[in-house]
């Protein structure tokens, strides 16, 4: 892993896309056959779109990006806390009760209090996986795509702007001048990696 990447500046777009590949045919009595590939696994994309700035406020982050070696590097990236933030009225030291295995959708946890509602991101302590809460949770979370790995009892559970672990999705960086004086214009594009 490369380290983190820069929190400033802050992207004034950012696209999240659920990647689940399948396969689809239709036969030509119209019947749909539809499988999973890949065991039903699921990662996210995510697109990140900044403002026009100068060229010193673009700078770190501009080095950070040249420094990943295109699609080498996997680096830590936590989207702005709005998009993040947990959905609801949950709170509290959250910990896994029990011990779930890989293709587990709902987990167990203790330690908490209130709901946390559809919508909102978990993530577990020993897990760089991020997922997605997929229906109003108390004191059990159920979650998309299903666990990618076993989770141990009391593992901890990050409700609130969980971290992705990511790379870029291009071994090509390029950025746009524009007007008088120089601005920067770029996005990035970046895929979970777990």
């Amino acid at each position: 892993m490369s380290g983190t990447m820069p929190s400033t500046p802050v992207p004034n777009a950012v696209e999240v896309t659920s990647i689940s590949p399948t396969l689809v045919s239709v036969s030509h009595s119209l019947k749909r056959s539809v499988r999973r590939r890949g065991g039903g696994v699921q990662r996210w994309s995510i697109k990140l779109g900044f403002p026009a700035m100068a060229r010193a406020t673009a700078a770190p982050l501009e080095a950070f990006v040249m420094s990943q070696a295109g699609q080498y590097e996997t680096f830590s990236y936590t989207p702005p806390y709005t998009l993040m933030e947990a959905l609801g009225t949950y709170s509290g030291t959250v910990t896994v009760n029990g011990a779930h295995t890989a293709g587990d959708t709902t987990i167990a946890v203790s330690g908490s209090s209130g709901t946390l509602m559809a919508g909102s991101w978990v993530q577990f302590a020993d897990h760089t996986k991020v997922y997605k809460v997929v229906a109003d949770s108390t004191s059990s979370i159920t979650i998309f795509p299903a666990l990618v790995e076993d989770v141990a009892n009391t593992t901890a559970v990050e409700y609130d702007a969980p971290t992705f672990n990511v790379a870029l999705t291009e071994d090509n960086f390029s950025f746009t001048f524009t007007g008088a004086p120089a601005y920067y214009n770029f996005q990035l594009n970046l895929v979970e990696i777990y």
